[in-house]
């Protein structure tokens, strides 16, 4: 967290040198550190997270680039750097590249503009890393094909549903058309706005071609959707003489006002436990589980067999322990079954001649990083097929889908049964200090002093508070241009 947060002040930083001859100038650096710092909440720290705030200091300098006043020097060269390795995280992030450089294309009409560093040297950078990673692993292309297209298929969502409906979507939705209802009161030479919704669509469209719909895969879109409508703002100088326009600038005030409102009230209400922790995806487990596996950290390395990633982080993480497996989970495993999962009841496992290429590869990296790291502590999570959420993960018998491949008949026999806490089964490698008796169930939530008959009102006005910031600041802003 220190990291990303000195990460973010030092790009609101770049941002804000870049910006000085801008129109926006001053306000864009601390409403994109607000963005970087605010926005984000639970998902702070996620890979789009990086993503955002690696890609806003590029997009001010293709927005100097617009305004005819292109960036030079160390600050430019520490734009392109941060966007390639902000692009780098996913292939998808490139459509951002591609927003850009189409952008540079409309507004200049010269092929020219492909040539210029903001545009080339992401490119160049992007073309190394590609190169780089087939050099030290030649069996890149390999993997993707056996894990990439299995995985993109795994709890899948048409595209539509995800671009239109995930969350997030309607904040790049908004800032598009109040772009178009402002376009007659923005000083005509003003081009960040354009070239921050050049990333916002780059990142809407990544969102929704991942098509999972999860919350933080439209982070970065709706981040930089944000901004936009705060530099909209700056940018919009001219007397706003149109309805529609006074109705989108208003709105624009109370989007910006409420979309830290919200979450800076929620945090501040948690942090006094006044309210309950957001615990949406995490596993109901953890709290129980937390004890035994920083115990076991002491001693080793811990492993846990599930589909779902909230299994095993951040449990293995707040507890200090060494993850055991290359992967941060059996997700592979889900994305092999994708049809099984999409019906009913327990997942059939294919007979082992018969097992997909993906599931061969699976099982060899978790049979090696077993042997090589030998971890103490095994949590397994148990079956129940009538369970469907959580993707799937509890509609695997996963002992019974490992010990089918001999190899694991003998690497689980170093391994002693040791009872259940909560949805998981406990394996303890023999030779351990850990106990080898455990019975038990979530304790109560007593973290939470307030009675639980309080907290679902506080929650509700709080999000009722937030309502009404956006409904106050937008009637301030009315009456102010109207």
């Amino acid at each position: 967290m220190a990291f990303l947060t000195l990460l973010a002040v030092a790009s609101a930083g770049l941002a804000r040198a870049l910006a000085k001859e801008l129109y926006c100038g001053m306000y864009l650096a601390p409403l994109a550190l607000a963005v970087f710092l605010l926005l984000p909440g639970r998902d702070f720290g996620q890979r789009e997270h990086l993503a955002l705030i690696c890609t806003v200091p590029w997009l001010v300098a293709i927005a100097r680039r617009l305004e005819g006043r292109p960036a030079h020097g160390a600050a430019l060269v520490l734009a392109v750097v941060l966007a390639a390795g902000g692009f780098a995280i996913k292939p998808y992030f490139a459509l951002v590249w591609v927003a850009g450089a189409l952008l540079l294309l409309y507004r200049t009409r010269s092929l020219r503009a492909l040539g210029w560093p903001e545009v080339s040297g992401v490119a160049l950078l992007g073309t190394v890393q590609v190169v780089g990673v087939l050099l030290i692993y030649p069996a890149y292309l390999e993997h993707v094909r056996a894990f990439g297209m299995a995985y993109s298929a795994y709890l899948a969502v048409p595209v539509w549903q995800a671009l239109f409906i995930g969350i997030g979507s309607a904040s790049v939705m908004f800032a598009l058309l109040a772009r178009v209802a402002l376009s007659g009161a923005r000083d005509p030479g003003s081009g960040s706005s354009a070239a921050l919704l050049a990333g916002a669509l780059g990142f809407w469209l990544a969102a929704g071609l991942q098509h999972k719909g999860w919350p933080y895969h439209y982070l970065p879109a709706q981040g930089l959707a944000v901004i936009a409508v705060g530099v909209l703002l700056v940018e919009s100088t001219i007397s706003v003489v149109t309805i529609t326009a006074r109705i989108y600038r208003a709105a624009a005030v109370g989007v910006i006002a409420t979309a830290f409102a919200g979450p800076s009230l929620h945090a501040l209400l948690q942090a006094a436990r006044v309210e309950e922790i957001d615990r949406s995806g995490q596993d109901p487990n953890y709290d129980a589980l937390l004890p035994l596996v920083r115990k076991a950290a002491a001693e080793g390395s811990v492993l846990v067999l599930s589909t779902n990633i909230a299994s095993s982080f951040p449990l293995a993480a707040e507890a200090g322990a060494q993850w055991a497996f290359r992967q941060p989970s059996l997700a592979m495993m889900g994305a092999a079954y994708s049809a099984q999962l999409a019906g009913v009841g327990l997942v059939t496992p294919r007979p082992l001649p018969a097992r997909i290429a993906i599931e061969h590869r699976l099982t060899e990296q978790l049979a090696a990083d077993f042997l090589r790291n030998r971890p103490v502590l095994v949590l397994v999570m148990r079956p129940e097929p009538s369970v469907r959420a959580w993707g799937g993960a509890t509609r695997f018998d996963y002992l019974a889908y490992l010990q089918a491949d001999p190899q694991f008949l003998e690497i689980l026999s170093d391994y002693q049964p040791s009872g259940n806490i909560g949805d998981y089964s406990l394996l303890v490698r023999r030779g351990s200090s850990l106990p080898l008796s455990f019975r038990g169930r979530m304790p109560p939530d007593d973290k939470f002093p307030t009675a639980t008959i309080w907290r679902a009102p506080i929650a509700l006005s709080v999000d009722a508070l937030a309502l009404l910031v956006l409904c106050v600041t937008s009637c301030l802003a009315w009456r102010r241009w109207s």
